[in-house]
């Protein structure tokens, strides 16, 4: 699973994708969310729907609060993290979801080629484009939480 991913948004895997996207993204919207973060915020699910299909080994899950995590990889429950220069964040729920042992490892990922995009988030995905991103490494939970600093870790 870890390595590079380049991945056109086409035919019936790419309107699936994107398809979640959008349901999520109208979701926070109707919250009172911002568009653009709104976008920003699901955007981030693409890289684990890209390795469930390219990455044999990795299942993807349907969220639920009763099973709150991203996929399976190696019969271990996963839930992707995007690298941050300031460390990995992890909010209040996946804190306690790692407590209750319903996710057992981090996946930690970055948009290339710099983690970083100047544009639209609503306007980047569409069908015929491309995403990558890079897998960077599989951390324990409960290990990062132990050394958590202000509800983020350390990954280098």
């Amino acid at each position: 699973m870890i390595g590079k991913y380049k991945y056109k948004l086409e035919g019936e895997n790419g309107k699936r994708i994107l398809t979640r996207v959008k349901d999520f993204a109208e979701q926070h919207i109707a919250d009172g969310m911002d568009e653009e973060e709104a976008y920003r915020r699901t955007s981030c699910e693409i890289p684990e729907m890209v390795v469930a299909i390219e990455c044999i080994d990795f299942e993807l899950n349907k969220f639920s609060h009763k099973d709150p995590y991203d996929g399976t990889y190696n019969e271990r429950k996963c839930d992707f993290k995007q690298y941050a220069k300031s460390g990995i964040h992890v909010g209040p729920h996946p804190q306690r979801w790692v407590k209750e042992g319903k996710i057992q490892d981090f996946v930690i990922w970055k948009w290339l080629p710099n983690n970083f995009y100047a544009g639209r988030w609503s306007e980047r995905f569409t069908l015929g484009s491309t995403v990558e991103f890079e897998i960077l490494g599989i951390v324990d939970a409960k290990e990062a939480l132990q050394t958590l600093e202000e509800n983020r870790f350390k990954y280098d």
